[in-house]
């Protein structure tokens, strides 16, 4: 009799309570709103894709840090948002100090933080703009080198243009993606509205539009379709507040 009055009402508990629904899972976007761009200051010190950067984000309490990825002239996979003095050598690069102190990643290293910090997502800013798709795929090969192959699942690549998003995807099945429209010329309704359409169709969760294009209308084509929008790059409380009151999600910030 106690089983039978059991097993009612565990069915009835079945009915009633809704199952959750796939988009309620936690992604990394409702965990924090700020993404750490190329990896954050250190105090008021540019230190921009280095391996104390990252380390110090982490040490604040951040969980998604975006790095840039560039490749040295002969074929090294390193992070650099920009090489002023020419391309170099991975000796050379190995040699610079930002701010004269710090010394920028490899992208080796870069996984081995993430290997070492479990619960930290990374956004990956390829500046291969010709071939993005080589820095994911040598990004796959370091994991599994390294034996991390965990890793891959808290890489969240930013893509450019919609023909990238299906390169993307063979080489592995991510968790999540980033629009970043920066290498975009968008600039009318109707173009943002067809953004917003394809993203609803490929289920991407997440655009980040430069903070000179973002207007509360521009937010409103995607929060239409429950897509959040990213700004950068963020430096100042009162901006960030700014535009949240426009209804941006999150920003990339160097300093908050």
């Amino acid at each position: 009799m106690k089983k039978l009055l059991y097993t009612i009402v565990l069915l009835i508990a079945v009915l009633i309570i809704p199952a959750q629904p796939a988009h309620a899972q936690s992604h990394w976007y409702t965990k924090d709103p700020i993404i750490r761009h190329g990896g954050g200051r250190i105090g008021n010190k540019n230190a921009k894709n280095t391996v104390s950067a990252f380390k110090n984000s982490v040490k604040k309490g951040y969980t998604v840090i975006e790095m840039d990825f560039g490749y040295t002239s002969d074929g090294v996979l390193v992070c650099n948002h920009d090489w002023k003095t020419g391309i170099q050598t991975y000796k050379q690069f190995r040699k610079i100090r930002v701010s004269n102190k710090y010394r920028p990643a490899s992208a080796r290293e870069v996984i081995r933080l993430m290997a070492a910090y479990p619960k930290v997502y990374l956004v990956v800013d390829a500046k291969e703009s010709d071939n993005i798709v080589k820095v994911y795929q040598e990004l796959k090969n370091i994991c599994y080198t390294l034996n991390v192959p965990k890793v891959m699942d808290r890489i969240i690549p930013q893509f450019y243009q919609q023909s990238e998003l299906s390169q993307l995807k063979k080489i592995y099945k991510y968790k999540d993606y980033i629009f970043t429209l920066y290498r975009l010329n968008v600039k009318t309704p109707s173009q943002y509205a067809k953004i917003a359409k394809f993203c609803k169709k490929n289920r991407i969760n997440v655009v980040t539009i430069p903070k000179g294009r973002v207007t509360s209308k521009v937010v409103k084509y995607f929060k239409k379709y429950k897509i959040k929008v990213y700004t950068h790059t963020v430096n100042y409380r009162g901006q960030w507040e700014k535009y949240r009151a426009m209804g941006v999600s999150g920003i990339y910030s160097d300093a908050l």
